[in-house]
C-alpha cells in the first residue's frame, strides 16, 4: 500500500512546485475525489467530517470542517482520525497527506471498495410509460404577475 501511496503523492503536487501550490493541489484532490460526510474523532470527541479547505496558512496546513451537535469547527486535517469504515479513495488521500506532511499514519481501519454512481443519459432497457400531457390554462404574462423585487 505504500507504493500506491507515493504514487498518490507523486500524482496531486506533480504541477505544485513549492508547498503552497502542493497544499492547494490536496485541498483541491480532497475537494475532486472524497466522499464527505465521514466519521471521525478530534481529540477524542465525535465528529462528522464535512469539507476539506486550504486557508493559505502553510503552517497549519489543511483544515477540516467538522460537525459537532449541529456547529461547525475548523480544525487541522492532520488533527482528525477517522472512525469506522470509509471509502477507500477519501481513506488514501488521507494517508497521502499525512505522509507528505510528515506525520505519523493512522491506524488501520477497515476501508470500503465502492464505486462512483453513473448515471447514464439513455437507458435502453428501461421501459418508459407516456408522458404526462399538457393541458392550456390561459396565457400568463409575467410582468403582469411577478412578485419579486421592481426592476
Amino acid at each position: 500500500m505504500s507504493d500506491e501511496i507515493d504514487a498518490l503523492i507523486e500524482e496531486v503536487i506533480v504541477d505544485a512546485y513549492n508547498e503552497h501550490e502542493q497544499l492547494w493541489s490536496f485541498r483541491q484532490t480532497f475537494e475532486d475525489n472524497a466522499r464527505f460526510p465521514f466519521r471521525a474523532t478530534v481529540v477524542g470527541a465525535e465528529v462528522a467530517v464535512t469539507a476539506v479547505d486550504f486557508e493559505g496558512d502553510e503552517r497549519r496546513g489543511l483544515t477540516a470542517t467538522c460537525r459537532r451537535e449541529g456547529q461547525l469547527h475548523s480544525v487541522s486535517l492532520l488533527d482528525v482520525t477517522p472512525v469506522g469504515p470509509m471509502p477507500l479513495d477519501t481513506r488514501q488521500l488521507l494517508d497521502a497527506y499525512r505522509r507528505w506532511s510528515g506525520a505519523t499514519p493512522l491506524p488501520t481501519t477497515r476501508v470500503e471498495k465502492t464505486t462512483r454512481w453513473v448515471y447514464p443519459r439513455f437507458a435502453p432497457a428501461l421501459k418508459v410509460a407516456a408522458p404526462l400531457g399538457l393541458t392550456p390554462h390561459g396565457e400568463w404574462d409575467p410582468a403582469a404577475e411577478y412578485w419579486g423585487e421592481p426592476g
